[in-house]
């Protein structure tokens, strides 16, 4: 499958980075879950998500950081990802 259009991942809500994984050619879009109304303070939940833009699998952390550090290893996060490299 193709790199999607860099205009497309702009648009999505919260954009904060993509990147294409080495490891299993997806696109990894990285966002702000409380840019996007997903998540929230008084929610307690994860502020970062990183969404494999092929399999829309998706996983959160509370320190941009944190998910920067797995962008590039979708099969660490992305079921689908792990399941295809298993």
């Amino acid at each position: 499958m193709s790199a999607p259009a860099v205009e497309r991942i702009a648009d999505v809500l919260g954009y904060r980075a993509h990147t294409r994984a080495r490891s299993t050619g997806t696109t990894v879009i990285l966002v702000d879950a409380y840019e996007q109304g997903l998540e929230s303070p008084e929610m307690g939940g994860d502020r970062w998500f990183l969404i494999c833009d092929e399999h829309a699998g998706c996983c959160g952390w509370s320190v941009q950081s944190d998910a920067r550090s797995f962008m590039s290893v979708p099969e660490q996060w992305c079921p689908t990802c792990q399941e295809v490299t298993a």
